[in-house]
């Protein structure tokens, strides 16, 4: 006899799962947001590889909890018709358990690639850097924050690149909305937490399931 999602002993484990990740990437996006605050005057432009390596690392979870909720259309490399039956089953399950949350930032995976990939993705811009019919990038921005557009008064490539009072990170000609990010969580969250049991604990964490 086949199992189905719902007979697994691990059921809920999914939904903690949900719940860690959500929750990280929202503290992430707070820890960003007030180490980059907007001034009410003036402006700023620093470097700061620390909060390109948070940012980075809450994309990645980002990206993790985007797959929980998508459903595939193909099997996975050297996944069995089985476990991808299995996996079509728990995904469209736990939309509806969630009453189908909008993950329309989380879904928007090209920021993500250019930062896991980058080497790559900065292969390809210096080839077309040192083109003879290239367009003139102006500055390249590395690794750095702007409080705003308007401290920096000349053209700009973005290589990695937050600006703050946008709340948006870019990575050569993508975009990640940590706004929009931190708002489809929180909503995940809530969802969450209006599932019976689940309302009434502090936060995601650790446990022990039996397995019969």
């Amino acid at each position: 006899m086949s199992v189905t999602f719902l007979d697994s002993p691990l059921f809920q484990l999914y939904l903690f799962e949900l719940w860690g990740l959500a929750d990280s990437v929202t503290q992430k996006c707070s820890h960003v947001f007030e180490h980059c605050s907007v001034p009410e005057r003036d402006g700023y432009i620093k470097v700061d590889p620390a909060i390109h390596s948070l940012i980075a690392s809450l994309l990645s979870e980002a990206a993790n909890l985007k797959k929980l909720l998508t459903v595939p259309g193909k099997p996975g490399f050297k996944e069995t018709d089985y476990q991808f039956k299995f996996r079509v089953e728990r995904t469209k399950l736990l939309n509806e358990v969630l009453q189908f949350p909008l993950i329309v930032e989380l879904s928007n995976v090209e920021a993500r690639n250019s930062v896991e990939h980058f080497d790559q993705y900065l292969d390809r811009a210096s080839i077309a850097f040192t083109a003879a019919d290239r367009c003139n990038p102006g500055f390249a921005l590395y690794n750095m924050v702007l409080s705003s557009w308007n401290v920096f008064d000349k053209k700009a490539f973005p290589l990695k690149l937050y600006v703050a009072d946008e709340r948006k990170y870019y990575n050569l000609e993508w975009v990640a909305d940590l706004n929009a990010l931190y708002a489809e969580c929180l909503d995940i969250i809530a969802r969450i937490r209006r599932i019976p049991h689940f309302g009434q604990l502090e936060g995601p964490g650790g446990l022990m399931v039996p397995v019969k």
